[in-house]
């Protein structure tokens, strides 16, 4: 219920372009210490490509290792992360997916190795 009511509020600020940093308050992605620095890559095989799989879990979530193969190939425009680790993906396309990433603030890391190609995401956290 709670996450509901977060979603209902937290989307149409994003929709409507009220990016956090517009609100004063630009979230910051904890910076991994070099040796827990993670290493995510585009899948050059397209194995986890949601196109070529349904790429989701029994509860209706997207695999992490798909979300993160989306924000690395820059399809993703905005994210929205929640304390139990779930993660909200719109897509360029408008599309909506819902993942769960392993540790808080993985999604932010991956966006800032992404770099250049992820530099206008828009982020938003609870």
């Amino acid at each position: 219920m709670f996450r509901l009511m977060i979603i209902s509020m937290v989307l149409p600020m994003i929709f409507l372009g009220c990016a956090p940093g517009s609100l004063g308050s630009e979230p910051t992605a904890a910076q991994p210490k070099p040796s827990e620095s993670p290493s995510y890559t585009l899948d050059p095989q397209n194995q986890n490509d949601p196109s070529t799989t349904d790429g989701f879990e029994e509860n209706g979530t997207l695999h992490w290792d798909q979300a993160v193969n989306l924000i690395m190939a820059g399809k993703v425009k905005q994210v929205v992360q929640f304390h139990d680790l779930t993660v909200i993906l719109v897509l360029d396309d408008d599309t909506i997916v819902e993942s769960v990433q392993p540790e808080i603030d993985d999604v932010f890391s991956v966006i800032d190795l992404c770099g250049e190609r992820c530099a206008e995401v828009m982020i938003a956290t609870e």
